[in-house]
């Protein structure tokens, strides 16, 4: 079979190249490969991705500590110093002196240094420089006293200069001594003791210096008993000093005494008043300030006079009916 078609094919290669095409073939078309679509691919549609719908994640409930509750520390029992025991009678030896306290303690009814310390209360008092006339003012009052030591701390208060100043210092007997240390560090050595029932006076000097004064103030702001005497009442000759807590205003007129005033312990007085031109009889009563602590009620002119020591020298007393000021002299 092979054979054959090998035959076959050599024959026809044969009348082709002969003549061209055999009878053989004669009227056989051509038979030309059936044309080829061309074939797409088919359109793919495209495709997205489905939605993702957001997710949010849950809702997180806070989440809050445990309250914690306040601990209150257990109270603690105050701790009671113990019961003072009674001491022995001691044995005392004849021939042996008993020795005295460090610091004596005041007596009953007696005015000494260590009632000003003890009290606590403050003072009211005056400073004057040597060969001035016009004094200063302040308050005073003693604080941390020590039996034990005889030491103390205090402040000085100028208020008409808005100033305070420290004090510290000793028992000394019957004296006090204390250092006054300002603003600017400047110290002045002060020396005081009682000089009647309701002060303490004396000087002081500042080291270094030949600055030196007086000084002076209450024991009891309370007590009026060293204003209690008989004065006479004078205007200085040639001049009127107007006298407020904080100015002195001097006018020109003519020197004249203005009669006299007495202040009886009975809370009454007895002005003799040259202005008036009469005697004027009242009574007096005590006022909350400390530096003019008495008021004579009704007095000269139909006014209420404050009565105070004088801050400055030549003066025993003020009397103030809070427009103008008459000075007194104590009648020794």
């Amino acid at each position: 079979m092979k054979l054959k078609r090998t035959a076959y094919r050599l024959l026809l290669l044969s009348c082709v190249l002969v003549g061209g095409s055999s009878s053989v073939y004669a009227g056989i078309e051509p038979r030309f490969a059936d044309p080829v679509q061309p074939r797409f691919a088919d359109p793919v549609e495209p495709r997205f991705a489905d939605p993702i719908e957001p997710r949010v994640a849950d809702p997180v409930e806070p989440r809050f500590a445990d309250p914690i509750e306040p601990r209150v520390a257990d109270p603690v029992q105050p701790q009671l110093p113990p019961e003072p025991q009674p001491s022995p009678t001691p044995t005392v030896n004849p021939t042996t002196p008993t020795q005295p306290t460090q610091t004596p303690a005041p007596s009953t009814g007696k005015v000494t240094v260590l009632t000003v310390l003890e009290s606590g209360v403050t003072n009211y008092g005056r400073s004057i420089q040597t060969g001035k006339v016009l004094g200063d003012y302040f308050y005073i009052t003693f604080t941390d006293y020590n039996r034990q030591t005889g030491e103390f701390g205090g402040t000085i208060d100028w208020k008409q200069y808005g100033i305070v100043d420290t004090i510290k210092g000793k028992v000394k007997g019957d004296t006090l001594v204390f250092s006054q240390i300002n603003a600017n560090r400047v110290k002045s050595i002060i020396t005081v003791r009682v000089t009647d029932s309701n002060h303490l006076s004396g000087t002081w000097s500042i080291p270094g210096t030949t600055t030196t004064g007086t000084i002076k103030f209450t024991i009891n702001p309370n007590d009026v008993s060293h204003l209690l005497h008989t004065y006479k009442i004078f205007v200085p000759s040639s001049y009127t000093t107007v006298e407020t807590y904080d100015s002195y205003i001097t006018k020109t007129s003519a020197g004249a005494r203005n009669g006299s005033v007495t202040i009886k312990s009975d809370g009454t007085y007895i002005w003799n008043s040259a202005v008036d031109g009469k005697v004027i009889k009242g009574k007096w009563t005590k006022s909350k300030d400390i530096s003019s602590p008495l008021i004579l009620l009704k007095g000269e002119q139909g006014h209420d006079w404050k009565v105070g020591e004088s801050v400055h020298s030549g003066a025993d007393i003020v009397l103030w009916d809070g427009v103008s000021s008459q000075k007194a002299d104590l009648v020794k």
